[in-house]
């Protein structure tokens, strides 16, 4: 009969394999909707939740990833339109678990049936960028102390992916940039050169 200990390691030996194959997969996304696709994938495997939210700065703005019901969003909003208690949370870096859960949240949530739900918020600074991390358990679904670290390795893992696809988008958005203004200098310089050609062809056609 297997021990009580020998159980607890093998979950967690289980559960950090799924991390292992979650953030390999994950070091592989190019793009926001692959990001989704491996979460919704992965992420009930890892937590229990019933939905799961982290706002992300980015240039004073917040990338934001919700998901629930099986379903992973994007949003982009400014920093004043995040919810109350993540700007509390950003403001005095206390720890949330509240069974006041915010509607713009729960509005969400197809369960109708939720026993003692539970929101939990934390924030986190990587790399000198500030972001929090919501999530929403019950009874059906729990959530404890004793899952903080995993949230923490996944919450990292998200911020690092969404840092780089940010620098990729940003960086190609300059190169653009740069191209078009290389194309108006040549089409200038291709311009003064037509007229410097003119001029030429003016002045020798009056010394003739």
């Amino acid at each position: 009969m297997e021990s009580l200990q020998d159980r607890t390691s093998r979950v967690y030996r289980i559960t950090y394999e799924t991390f292992s194959k979650f953030s390999n997969k994950l070091n592989r996304c190019t793009s926001l909707p692959e990001v989704a696709q491996v979460s919704v994938r992965f992420l009930k495997y890892l937590l229990n939740f019933h939905l799961f939210r982290i706002s992300v700065n980015q240039a004073g703005s917040y990338l934001v990833y919700c998901q629930c019901n099986a379903r992973g969003e994007f949003d982009v909003i400014p920093k004043e339109n995040l919810l109350p208690h993540e700007l509390q949370i950003l403001e005095d870096k206390i720890p949330v678990r509240s069974e006041k859960i915010p509607n713009q949240l729960s509005k969400n949530i197809t369960e109708t049936n939720l026993i003692s739900p539970a929101l939990w918020c934390w924030t986190f600074t990587k790399m000198d960028v500030d972001f929090t991390v919501s999530l929403i358990a019950d009874e059906n679904k729990a959530f404890d102390v004793g899952d903080i670290e995993m949230l923490k390795l996944i919450s990292d893992s998200f911020q690092a992916k969404f840092q780089e696809i940010y620098l990729k988008e940003e960086l190609d958005s300059k190169n653009k940039s740069l191209l078009q203004a290389l194309d108006i200098i040549k089409n200038q310089n291709k311009k003064i050169n037509q007229i410097v050609e003119n001029q030429k062809q003016t002045i020798a056609n009056r010394t003739k």
